[in-house]
């Protein structure tokens, strides 16, 4: 499901991540995938969607 970005499925996306779930959203040149960092659940599925081995790391880039 592809949604507008606004205030609303912003909200939306946080509550789906805090349930431990993927996102993915647009940037200026790609997309990326956004997860809590801390939820190893979370972790692991965005491991599962790239296919990358538990050995190499994962970008985090914190938004506040």
């Amino acid at each position: 499901m592809i949604l507008k970005d606004n205030a609303e499925t912003r909200t939306e996306a946080a509550g789906y991540i805090a349930a431990g779930g993927v996102i993915a959203f647009r940037t200026d040149t790609f997309y990326g995938l956004g997860a809590d960092p801390f939820d190893a659940r979370a972790i692991r599925k965005i491991r599962l969607l790239k296919g990358r081995e538990e050995a190499k790391p994962i970008l985090l880039f914190d938004f506040r």
